[in-house]
């Protein structure tokens, strides 16, 4: 104690760490009940001890542990899916199929040719316009023809 009967901060530190004997210990506790700035002394230490020192960044970035992406079966990686189409590729053109469905495109297109039909589009102007002819005969020299 000092010499104002008021313990030091340290004093109340040690008394909030259970540093002290038994008897000091009751001495301090009768002392918070009769005086009011060791009390704050004390409830200032109590938040002091209560919080917990924050944590800096590079303790916070040990604690979290490093995030690794899950590693991706074969068959879903760009690399195979490249290599699949090449060797596809290969294939069909080893055994033909290109060259055949040439043939059958040229074949396709002769028979498109052969059966080419107007468009609808050109058929309904078609007969509109005959329709319309019909309605109002042409003039010829300024009267309607008979």
């Amino acid at each position: 104690m000092t010499q104002t009967n008021h313990m030091t901060r340290s004093q109340w530190q040690q008394f909030i760490l259970n540093q002290l004997s038994d008897q000091e210990r009751e001495r301090y506790e009768d002392h918070l009940y009769s005086c009011d700035e060791c009390l704050e002394v004390y409830m200032a230490c109590l938040d002091e001890l209560a919080q917990p020192a924050a944590p800096s960044v590079p303790e916070v970035a040990e604690a979290i542990p490093a995030h690794k992406p899950a590693a991706k079966p074969f068959y879903r990686q760009t690399l195979f899916h490249y290599g699949l189409a090449a060797c596809i590729t290969l294939l069909l053109m080893t055994t033909g199929l290109f060259s055949q469905l040439l043939a059958h495109s040229n074949q396709w297109n002769s028979i498109a040719g052969a059966k080419q039909h107007r468009s609808v589009t050109d058929q309904l102007m078609q007969k509109t316009t005959a329709f319309l002819d019909q309605l109002h005969p042409i003039t010829k020299g300024g009267k309607t023809g008979e």
